[in-house]
């Protein structure tokens, strides 16, 4: 039987500034894929590229009601999302059960998040992001458990702090003595956590665990730093020797 996600997620902001988020290239890039090609048009295609990542999928435009709906679809696959005042509403049906379903559930619960975010804190700003990579040999869930637990967590990114639940605020401090503080954005039992970061502009920090799509019996799991307004923010170089550690305690840590 095909798997079926329907997040409905409450927005403070416009309906035009929603609608030009979810339909609209330059709108997706500031919440959802890291670039965006092609034209919003029944019987066009739009191409979603993650070049960190060496990734993209392409998606044929269905239907479109303006203002309101955008539907479109890659093979057997369709996502529809429903744009009305204060909410954005998204399903994707089409998908089969498993791990990749699974994933794509805290995907969009993460992206929804970062729309709600982007929205409110940041409109109309381009966003930057930036992606730091491991192949390894693990299970999402222990990987979730090194994104949580605070003991996990003081093996690889900080010495002191936690994360708590959905909605939360956090104080982190990071082993090169940063404070890393905000609110949690979004935390996907055994997937993915997404944090706000106050001290670098608001920012969004997203650590995630993938499907490898070298090995199946990998996983990747990476840092993804989105940040909105300036792109002159320097690279960061603790996160790449954050996720280093964290790879060679999960087991390989080959750069993706």
């Amino acid at each position: 039987m095909a798997f079926r996600i329907r997040i409905s997620q409450p927005v403070d902001a416009s309906r035009n500034l929603l609608w030009h988020a979810i339909a609209q290239p330059e709108g997706m890039q500031r919440w959802q894929a890291d670039d965006v090609a092609g034209e919003s048009r029944v019987g066009e295609t739009l191409r979603l590229l993650w070049p960190a990542l060496g990734a993209s999928v392409d998606l044929s435009v269905i239907r479109i009601v303006h203002g309101e709906l955008l539907q479109v679809g890659a093979g057997d696959s369709e996502v529809t999302i429903e744009v009305e005042p204060g909410r954005v509403t998204l399903t994707h049906s089409g998908l089969e059960p498993g791990d990749h379903a699974e994933g794509m559930q805290s995907s969009w619960h993460v992206a929804l998040r970062c729309l709600r975010h982007y929205a409110e804190r940041h409109p109309g700003e381009a966003r930057t992001v930036r992606w730091f990579v491991r192949r390894v040999q693990t299970t999402a869930e222990v990987a979730h458990t090194f994104f949580t637990d605070e003991h996990a967590m003081q093996s690889w990114l900080t010495p002191s702090g936690a994360i708590g639940a959905d909605g939360e605020a956090f104080e982190l401090k990071l082993q090169n003595g940063e404070s890393l503080s905000g609110d949690v954005l979004a935390r996907v039992d055994e997937r993915d956590v997404a944090l706000t970061w106050r001290e670098r502009g608001d920012s969004v920090i997203v650590l995630r665990t993938l499907p490898s799509p070298f090995d199946v019996d990998e996983r990747l799991v990476a840092i993804v730093w989105s940040t909105w307004g300036d792109p002159d923010v320097d690279d960061y170089p603790f996160f790449e020797a954050a996720i280093d550690r964290l790879g060679r305690l999960l087991g390989g840590g080959v750069s993706a």
